[in-house]
């Protein structure tokens, strides 16, 4: 193996520890709520993408695209941790989120280094409609997650679905929003149990 090789593959190797924090960074959105405690950053962006290739396909836009952009979005909080809208209002990242990732991706296959630079570059303008239906997508997802915390505060929650509801930007998501808020986050299984 030739020393550049093993020199990518160590900075892969410090990747993939990097990102796995993501997986034990806790969300902070709901705990001001008192509720939600237990949501990682990672399981956040995984749902996150596959709400935005679900709306990509429903859109004609690039799918694939769609949820990678969805993936990494929040790879900059494996060093900034999780900020909610209140704690964004009073702190101030000293480092753009796009330098964060470039320095995160510092080393590895340039192939990989440039997409994921790309693809969050792209979201974090949000210019491209393709960037903003990714932002709904993580808005659709904080409303999911709303709607199934609402068992414990009904009322705080519906209106936090709300106002993460008022920043959506497609009539795609608007729809998809008015199914989430309809339909019970048990539906999917009571409608299996019952043979549907």
């Amino acid at each position: 193996m030739s020393s550049s090789r093993r020199r990518e593959l160590a900075c892969a190797a410090r990747f993939v520890f990097e990102v796995g924090y993501l997986k034990r960074l806790p969300r902070f959105g709901a705990t001001y709520a008192g509720v939600g405690g237990d949501e990682t950053v990672a399981a956040h962006s995984f749902r996150t993408a596959v709400i935005a290739g679900v709306l990509a396909a429903a859109e004609g836009l690039d799918v694939a695209r769609a949820s990678l952009m969805a993936l990494v979005h929040d790879l900059p909080e494996t060093r900034t941790g999780d900020l909610n809208l209140v704690q964004k209002r009073y702190l101030q990242r000293s480092v753009p989120p796009g330098e964060i990732v470039a320095a995160q991706t510092d080393g590895l296959p340039a192939a990989f280094a440039v997409e994921v630079a790309a693809v969050v570059g792209e979201y974090l303008e949000r210019r491209t409609p393709l960037a903003r239906l990714v932002h709904d997508a993580d808005l659709l997802e904080g409303i999911a997650r709303a709607r199934e915390l609402a068992a414990s505060r009904p009322e705080l929650m519906d209106a936090w679905a709300r106002n993460l509801a008022r920043d959506l930007t497609l009539a795609t998501s608007r729809d998809l929003y008015d199914q989430l808020m309809t339909h019970s986050p048990d539906d999917w299984w009571v409608t299996l149990a019952r043979g549907g």
